[in-house]
């Protein structure tokens, strides 16, 4: 796993651990939107595995607000952390699915990548943006064996979300997008799925 923010990273680490004390958890404390970091940190990971089978693809920053008054600094922050940062990780582990011709990406979106709603726009093209590199990378990964799929959910249940006006149980369960990217694996070599929306209960 990586993260920028080492407390929780750790945090993670300890609770994976306890659940499936069988598994070996790694955890490298890295900002995605700087290049080097994470090749230095796909680099920690390569050198202790092989193979990398999966890649769930989900840093990623959330501000909201109207274009005229949405400051310039803030939406460089949301470009480079949803868009460079992700595009940063793809940069080192496509090379090494293609190598190994095999693998699955999960590039984690938005709904907000499909339609935007008012005051959500900065965030919304950082969405649209990955949603758009996703699904020109599955067409390019077919060849080689190697799947890529945009996961687009509504409002999660996580810290990012926590000021949003939608009750927790009718929120996104964070364990529901684990059963998704499951429920993808599970499937037969044959299934290409470009992207999948998933809504909350609750509209906003």
């Amino acid at each position: 796993m990586i993260s920028i923010n080492s407390a929780r990273l750790s945090a993670a680490a300890i609770e994976l651990s306890n659940i499936y004390p069988d598994i070996d958890v790694d955890i490298y404390s890295a900002d995605v939107s700087k290049a080097e970091w994470v090749s230095e940190a796909i680099g920690f990971f390569t050198k202790k595995h092989e193979k990398v089978d999966v890649l769930v693809n989900n840093a990623g920053l959330f501000e909201k607000g109207p274009i005229d008054s949405f400051e310039l600094s803030d939406y460089q922050s949301l470009v480079m952390t949803n868009q460079f940062g992700s595009f940063n990780v793809l940069k080192c582990i496509v090379p090494m699915m293609k190598q190994q011709k095999s693998g699955y990406i999960f590039n984690i979106a938005s709904m907000s990548g499909l339609r935007a709603l008012a005051d959500h726009g900065a965030y919304a093209s950082t969405k649209f943006a990955l949603i758009g590199l996703s699904q020109s990378l599955r067409k390019e990964m077919l060849p080689y064996g190697v799947k890529v799929t945009a996961i687009c959910p509504g409002v999660v249940a996580t810290d990012m979300t926590a000021n949003i006006a939608i009750s927790e149980k009718d929120k996104i369960q964070p364990e529901d997008v684990g059963k998704l990217i499951s429920c993808c694996l599970d499937m037969s070599y044959s299934v290409s799925i470009d992207y999948i929306p998933v809504e909350c209960s609750s509209q906003v």
